[in-house]
């Protein structure tokens, strides 16, 4: 799956299952849930928990594969153990793309690196994914917001990564304060799949975006990270 259009689907979806979805008010799968529905998206939403009927008066499903219409991309924070099982749900259904709240992967030693790995593998190339251990993302232009902190509703030209969850949102939230509209929000996380790099090189095809931010705790494929910052069509 090319980077491009995973990241289209997961920052334009017209359509988005939360894997873990809970009745729950404390736990992340209905904070998330419910930041979704309170934002205003306006496209489907379909809850997934095998053993819930019906979440926030929506229509749960057991599974991602039992939903009856196409789905975009997923919201996925279930037990790191169980997200390889749904990355086989995932690339069955024919979903592009995905976002890994799930923390205890590649952060927490060799068990996690497997998990990644058994990850990539049931995706089959068909997925392509943000995450794990981020906190989730925003894009104003589809009134879609999958984080922990009110949806701000702004219409800026400005995309913000941040390879740090916390540091993100502190910043996300005090460039609002100062008036610098966020127009897409990403917490890349472990960054196991889709790395900063192919987010500059995304930006800087997105006409709604004139300004890259980043805060980067560590690189990887350093010359591509060069090739792409220096590009002129990026700057």
């Amino acid at each position: 799956m090319d980077v491009k259009e995973a990241l289209d689907s997961i920052l334009m979806p017209k359509s988005v299952a939360v894997i873990g979805a809970s009745k729950d008010p404390l736990k992340w799968g209905h904070m998330l849930l419910s930041a979704i529905i309170k934002g205003g998206f306006q496209g489907k939403i379909y809850p997934i928990n095998p053993r819930e009927e019906e979440i926030e008066n929506l229509k749960c499903y057991p599974s991602v594969k039992d939903v009856p219409e196409d789905v975009d991309m997923a919201i996925v924070v279930v037990p790191a153990k169980v997200v390889p099982s749904v990355f086989k749900d995932l690339s069955e259904k024919g979903v592009k793309g995905a976002v890994v709240i799930t923390s205890g992967f590649g952060e927490s030693g060799e068990e996690g690196r497997l998990l990644v790995e058994q990850i990539k593998a049931n995706a089959q190339g068909k997925v392509r994914f943000i995450g794990p251990n981020c906190m989730g993302i925003c894009s104003s232009p589809a009134k879609f917001s999958a984080l922990m902190i009110p949806f701000l509703h702004e219409k800026g030209e400005v995309a913000f990564v941040s390879q740090s969850g916390g540091y993100g949102l502190q910043l996300y939230l005090r460039a609002s304060a100062m008036g610098v509209g966020i127009n897409k929000f990403i917490s890349s996380g472990n960054e196991s799949d889709i790395i900063g790099v192919d987010y500059i090189k995304y930006f800087a095809d997105d006409p709604s975006v004139k300004l890259i931010c980043l805060y980067i705790e560590g690189l990887r494929k350093g010359r591509e990270w060069y090739e792409a910052a220096t590009d002129p069509h990026a700057i």
